[in-house]
């Protein structure tokens, strides 16, 4: 059956995705950068790196725009290979064991 009024449908009108309000704006914030922990070392000297892992600074404490450098100086140094008389001796079992030195040899990555 048609419909019996004439009048024409009704139209809802969505609000807009665009916002009209007005907002203040917010007071500038200074930021103040913050001062690196004393033990950080900034600036970047080839005659501090150490090679003994056990001495050296961890790269994590050296400032973030020298790590890089840092770490390649430590990777360009080579391996720490200890020079010991003899090393120490670990009980396995019943079995005494210790570090050779001739695995340097076999082994140039050895540290």
């Amino acid at each position: 059956m048609p419909p019996t009024s004439s009048s024409p449908p009704s139209v809802v009108v969505a609000p807009s995705p665009i916002s009209t309000t007005v907002h203040r704006s917010a007071p500038s914030l200074v930021f103040h950068e913050p001062e690196p922990p004393p033990n950080v070392v900034n600036k970047f000297n080839p005659n501090e790196i150490v090679r003994d892992p056990g001495r050296r600074k961890q790269t994590n404490e050296c400032a973030l725009d020298i790590q890089d450098k840092v770490r390649m100086e430590y990777m360009l140094e080579g391996p720490m290979q200890q020079d010991l008389p003899s090393f120490p001796r670990t009980l396995f079992g019943s079995v005494k064991r210790a570090f050779s030195k001739s695995w340097y040899k076999n082994y140039t990555w050895l540290e």
